[in-house]
């Protein structure tokens, strides 16, 4: 016995065995290399999400402190905190008049179901104390944050020297901020940003909620989308895949605890 485990050809033809065995496995691993770098990656992340995660809140919100100003144009798509914001700002004189967009046309609002936003916006200001003469509403129709770039722009032209500050909700104000300087260029040196808060989370426990994950994944979804669109850079695409690796670690850990919650007799009904 001992004989044949010590015969020269048996080890060699051990050797020459491991060696296949090692050279298919190292193929194999760089032939799935690229299948299992999101895995490896999405596993990080999930595993440091109480860190990365309110990073990545952050890094959408570029705010600034607020300033006195001309004007403060208030974005769409945010009326629980904007336009509040917006009338503390005139209220604490740091602002003269408040600039709104008109909504374009919706289903919901030409049926009479709901009154336009920039309507539900203008209420709100005057109910916070803003005077009704130092509202303006803007005559250009917006459906984006393009759209109220442009109609801005078009505001600014007989206006040159005046000072604008915007009020979008937090995440929003990174793209906000890069369409603006995108569609009016070296006017928009005179227009700083202020955030809004988000209504029923924040930066710190945003994932928590099913709301407040929607919004930050769509926000990580929409800005490389622009950039992409309107001036792509390699590392746009790499933030991209990153959110999207982001969005899918989040969501199989939302899942996970929604169903280690449910109870067992609400599983078996």
């Amino acid at each position: 016995m001992m004989r044949h485990l010590c015969n020269p050809l048996s080890l060699e033809l051990g050797v020459l065995t491991l060696s296949a065995l090692w050279r298919f496995g190292f193929r194999i691993c760089l032939r799935l290399r690229w299948l299992l770098f999101p895995v490896v990656i999405g596993t990080v992340l999930y595993l440091a999400r109480g860190s990365l995660l309110p990073a990545a809140a952050r890094f959408l919100n570029v705010g600034e402190p607020p300033r006195r100003v001309d004007y403060v144009l208030v974005l769409g798509g945010g009326n629980r905190t904007r336009p509040f914001v917006a009338a503390a700002l005139v209220n604490a004189g740091l602002a003269d008049q408040v600039l709104l967009c008109r909504d374009k046309p919706t289903l919901v609002a030409l049926d009479g179901l709901l009154p336009p936003e920039h309507e539900i916006d203008r209420q709100v200001l005057l109910m916070r104390g803003v005077p009704a003469d130092r509202i303006i509403l803007l005559d250009d129709e917006a459906g984006s944050t393009f759209d109220e770039a442009h109609a801005l722009g078009r505001f600014l032209e007989t206006r040159p020297d005046s000072s604008v500050v915007v009020v979008t909700t937090n995440f929003h104000t990174r793209r906000a901020r890069w369409i603006i300087r995108e569609v009016l260029g070296e006017r928009s040196d005179g227009i700083s940003f202020v955030a809004a808060p988000t209504d029923g989370f924040d930066e710190s426990n945003w994932w928590h909620y099913e709301e407040g994950f929607q919004t930050y994944a769509m926000e990580y979804v929409k800005l490389p989308y622009y950039w992409a669109r309107y001036g792509v850079r390699w590392y746009h695409w790499l933030l991209l895949g990153c959110g999207i690796v982001l969005y899918s670690a989040v969501r199989r850990g939302l899942t996970r605890r929604r169903l280690s919650s449910t109870k067992p007799d609400q599983i078996r009904s």
